[in-house]
């Protein structure tokens, strides 16, 4: 009986540590066809180059590429006798399948290239919960630079509250790694923004998958390299002079000295009031001695 729930008790656990929390990459599927006489192309080669993925149509002229990183590449599509199609700027996302279908044209000229600009679908079939997806050229291109604002600049989401929810009924995750404490439920969030490739935020209709999760999921999956040698980026901000490491900045007129001392009626109650030591004396001169 102790051996067989020593047993029990060890499965449980290995089973629970390749329990994935959530997807981290996406995939491309479609159909390559002859553009005349719209017949499946058996064999035909579809490629992205910046990975080093392809595959090969099937019978029915299908094909499916998996495990793609999200992202923007560009997917090109060849058959022997036919002219090449590359499709630019074709984005994937976590979670979701990409459709792309080509049509391709038979070529008398060989090495023939077709470069075209690919169109995101309107409407993902795919997406059966309310989603929303911050990537990283929101990063490059907005005034954003931690993981809260990202958050803060999506609907339903205010000061890490998912529509009203309560701060421990969301659950972060980062590479099919929880964030999440356990024992309070608190979320960890300071992530380098630079690492991030995209975040995929669902405040609604989410799977079992994610766990106990009542009111948002926050999806975090980080960059991976797609070329040799080193890379890096540099951010900087910029700020007027001044003591930040608490408080106030020190020349801010919110201060205690702009808004009470550099006050010209202040000044002229002094110089007006025979008890005060300022009595008589220039009440400009006292508001540029103190603000300088």
């Amino acid at each position: 009986m102790r051996l067989y729930f020593f047993k029990t008790v060890i499965l449980a656990y290995v089973l629970f540590l390749n329990t994935s929390f959530a997807d981290v990459t996406g995939k491309i599927s479609g159909k390559i066809v002859d553009s005349n006489s719209g017949e499946a192309l058996i064999g035909a080669n579809i490629i992205i180059e910046e990975l080093s993925i392809g595959a090969s149509s099937d019978e029915d002229g299908n094909y499916f590429l998996l495990n793609i990183p999200p992202g923007t590449y560009d997917v090109s599509a060849s058959y022997i006798g036919y002219s090449q199609i590359e499709l630019t700027g074709v984005t994937v996302n976590v979670g979701k399948t990409t459709i792309l279908d080509f049509s391709l044209n038979v070529s008398a000229v060989e090495g023939e290239i077709v470069s075209v600009s690919a169109e995101r679908a309107i409407i993902q079939k795919d997406l059966t919960a309310t989603e929303r997806v911050v990537g990283a050229e929101d990063f490059e291109k907005t005034h954003i630079r931690t993981l809260d604002e990202a958050l803060a600049t999506k609907a339903g989401v205010q000061d890490g509250r998912f529509r009203g929810g309560a701060l421990n009924q969301t659950v972060y995750v980062l590479d099919k790694v929880s964030l999440n404490s356990g024992l309070l439920s608190q979320n960890y969030s300071g992530i380098n923004t630079s690492t991030i490739q995209e975040i995929q935020v669902l405040t609604g209709g989410f799977n079992a998958e994610y766990g106990s999760a009542q009111s948002g999921i926050v999806n975090i999956v980080t960059k991976k390299a797609r070329e040799s040698g080193l890379h890096g980026s540099v951010t900087t901000r910029y700020r007027p002079a001044g003591v930040y490491h608490w408080g106030r900045n020190f020349y801010s007129k919110d201060n205690y000295d702009w808004t009470y001392y550099g006050s010209s009626a202040y000044w002229e109650e002094q110089v007006a009031s025979e008890g005060s030591e300022y009595f008589g004396q220039n009440y400009n001169f006292h508001i540029f001695d103190n603000l300088s």
